[in-house]
């Protein structure tokens, strides 16, 4: 379960970095109330909708363990892409782009969801099941706290007229902490 703990612990820095700075940079870039509420809802839509897709994944996939690194792959690629949106048209070309693009990313990450839970559910004997899960917990929580102020530092460095440009390296990062957070999955034995 060191694998598990590592990746939680990743996957919450790389959140920390990219959850909170999606809508800052909405509104860095200038965006209306109704495209930075579109984006705050309707990528968990989406995200909540892909899972249906779940179990097709996995058979495409031939097994959980693959479906959950494709998802992920998934997910750093559109983490990577949200700073694209910067050279788009102002209006509603990049309000559509971050919209989708945000969508493409949860969707990514959500529709791994349930399959992990069920990895893990195997991967545990149900006495220690709860232990072990409140024992990965921890690192996690301490990954989010480190992403968050990781990011809150780097755009307190970068505020002012050219703010926008500084979140590029911030999803950059966040693409390559997702990246590895995947290897430890990787890594991470899945039973038959």
């Amino acid at each position: 379960m060191a694998w598990s703990a590592a990746d939680g612990a990743l996957f919450a820095v790389m959140d920390g970095l990219s959850g909170p700075a999606l809508g800052l940079y909405a509104v860095a870039l200038g965006m209306p109330d109704l495209a930075i509420g579109l984006l705050g809802s309707l990528p968990w839509l989406a995200g909540s909708l892909s899972q249906i897709l779940s179990p097709w994944l996995e058979h495409l996939c031939g097994s959980r363990k693959r479906a959950i690194l494709l998802s992920g792959l998934l997910h750093a690629a559109a983490l990577g892409l949200v700073p694209s949106v910067e050279s788009l048209t102002p209006g509603l070309p990049q309000q559509a782009a971050l919209v989708g693009i945000a969508c493409l990313a949860f969707s990514g990450w959500l529709v791994g969801v349930p399959l992990w839970a069920g990895w893990m559910g195997d991967l545990l004997p149900p006495l220690a099941r709860e232990k072990c899960l409140a024992w990965r917990s921890m690192p996690s929580q301490l990954g989010m706290a480190v992403g968050v102020l990781a990011m809150g530092e780097w755009m307190q460095a970068h505020e002012g007229a050219g703010a926008v440009h500084a979140f590029k390296p911030l999803f950059l990062a966040a693409a390559f902490v997702r990246l590895a957070s995947l290897a430890c999955l990787f890594f991470q034995y899945e039973p038959p």
